[in-house]
């Protein structure tokens, strides 16, 4: 096995730059990828590991399956492969490090900032769970602080998927205080596992390391405020009830553990995270909505919507979505593209979907097609997604991306509804027996064929057109950190039958 070294091309793409980091299963490596025209992040198996055919397999596996997740906090998963026995992940790349040498740098942080910080992990864990991966080895190595302050979790349920090939990794488990009891005993990890780490890291955030050391023989860990002066009583509740031994006493879900603290400090901006010292920098990333809305300004709407709706619920039915200061914030309106007509409309059924990048306009005839079903799957926590993209116009590499939708049989279509996580992006509506984008695009009542997606569900209403089928085509990206992307959770199509 040749060693790794800089300037290396990994599957004739990724040019390696500089390590940045060195971990438990990876080594993380800065690249260039100049088919996109992007800074990655490509994480290297350790040759130890992948020399074991059952642990190559089992991590591949289970990047596959994290490469499905798409949500602001995630680490973005883009590729994975094997090249001359190694094996690699390659990841976007966040102008910042990871959390533990930001604590190892500062030490503990203010408890708004604590409790803010965990919001967005907690997030990111909802977003997980919901889609059936447990993270299984959160710590503060995996959790990323960017240059402004946001937060992006990565290694969902990596390390666990190397344990169950049967490999111990690093010190024994008892070594490890983010490790639930029930995994130290050789239990498979759970979300509740995932609750009890999320709460281990709210405490070190609180009072440091100290917070996360259990007493001598084996006793409880101690209270924040008991290390550090002015840690409010709240919040050491939080963190009792999210590591207690047992799993049945503790929160039931990320998601509600991540709406306790929203009720203690949801009304508090986050002053954004520094990067720690001598952290890898890189061109500064173009303003987005998120960074834009990490604004003092902002505040007070939070606040009324917070109080009307819960998280978990708001998140989950779009009306909320991750960002602002401490992580959340409103999500725009769902609102109608158009006013439907009064005549009424039934749900017509979608018999196939498909993604649609043609090769004549530039695109490589692929774009997430294993992820196409979950766009008609009836669950908002799994996500169609575009490829990532250098500019909001594709990386000027072709005209538009879509999603086709099979109605099997010719409809009258009247309105097609459209849920996303994260809107800004752009589309068009054409109908047809098969995907065409240069047919003209349906229209709504009021003339307009182009329509912008906002976050949440949104219903554009169309002028009555019978078709076989209808292709949502991509014309424009959002921003979604350093890239652009578009996302759909869920679509659907009413008008007639037959």
């Amino acid at each position: 096995m040749e060693a790794i070294a800089a300037e290396q091309t990994l599957a004739s793409r990724y040019v390696l730059r500089r390590p940045i980091g060195d971990g438990l299963l990876t080594t993380v490596w800065a690249a260039e990828d100049p088919t996109l025209a992007r800074t990655v992040a490509v994480k290297i198996l350790h040759d130890a590991l992948a020399r074991d055919p059952n642990v190559r397999e089992a991590f591949l596996r289970q990047a596959t399956a994290a490469a499905r997740l798409v949500h602001p906090d995630v680490l973005a998963l883009f590729d994975a492969g094997t090249q001359d026995g190694h094996v690699f992940l390659v990841t976007e790349y966040v102008r910042g490090g990871p959390l533990r040498a930001l604590l190892e740098a500062r030490g503990p942080v203010d408890p708004s900032a604590a409790a803010a910080i965990t919001c967005e992990v907690l997030a990111a864990l909802t977003c997980a769970n919901d889609a059936g991966i447990v993270h299984g080895d959160l710590t503060p190595g995996n959790v990323l602080v960017g240059a402004e302050g946001h937060i992006k979790v990565g290694d969902f349920g990596l390390a666990e998927a190397i344990r169950a090939a049967g490999v111990t990794l690093g010190r024994p488990a008892e070594a490890s205080p983010y490790r639930a009891p029930e995994q130290v005993h050789g239990e498979a990890a759970t979300a509740s596992c995932d609750v009890y780490a999320a709460g281990v890291l709210l405490a070190e955030l609180l009072a440091g390391p100290a917070a996360t050391v259990g007493r001598a023989r084996g006793g409880p860990a101690p209270a924040p405020s008991a290390l550090r002066p002015g840690i409010p009583r709240q919040l050491d509740q939080v963190v009792e009830r999210a590591r207690a031994p047992l799993p049945a006493d503790r929160y039931d879900s990320a998601a509600t553990m991540r709406a306790a603290l929203e009720r203690l400090g949801g009304d508090r901006p986050r002053v954004p995270v520094a990067a720690s010292p001598g952290a890898p920098s890189a061109p500064p990333e173009a303003p987005t909505r998120r960074s834009a809305v990490r604004s003092w300004m902002l505040v007070p709407a939070i606040v009324v919507i917070v109080g009307a709706v819960t998280i978990a619920g708001g998140l989950a039915l779009g009306r909320l979505e991750v960002g602002g200061p401490l992580g959340i914030r409103a999500a725009p309106p769902s609102r109608p593209a158009a006013t439907a007509p009064g005549r009424p409309s039934a749900s017509l059924p979608i018999v196939a979907v498909h993604d649609v990048d043609p090769t004549s306009d530039g695109g490589d005839g692929s774009e997430h097609p294993d992820l196409a079903p979950m766009a008609i799957d009836g669950n908002p926590a799994t996500v169609w997604s575009t490829d990532h993209y250098a500019t909001a116009d594709f990386g000027n590499l072709k005209p538009g991306v879509g999603l086709w939708l099979d109605l099997g049989s010719p409809a009258t279509v009247r309105s097609v509804t459209i849920t996303t996580p994260a809107g800004g992006w752009t589309v068009q509506l054409v109908g047809g027996t098969h995907p065409d984008p240069t047919v003209p695009p349906l229209e709504s009542p009021d003339g307009r064929t182009t329509f912008s997606i906002p976050t949440g569900t949104t219903t554009i209403a169309l002028r009555p057109a019978r078709t076989a089928g209808v292709l949502l085509w991509i014309t424009r990206l959002a921003p979604e950190g350093s890239r652009y992307a578009a996302s759909v959770a869920e679509v659907s199509v009413s008008g007639t039958p037959g």
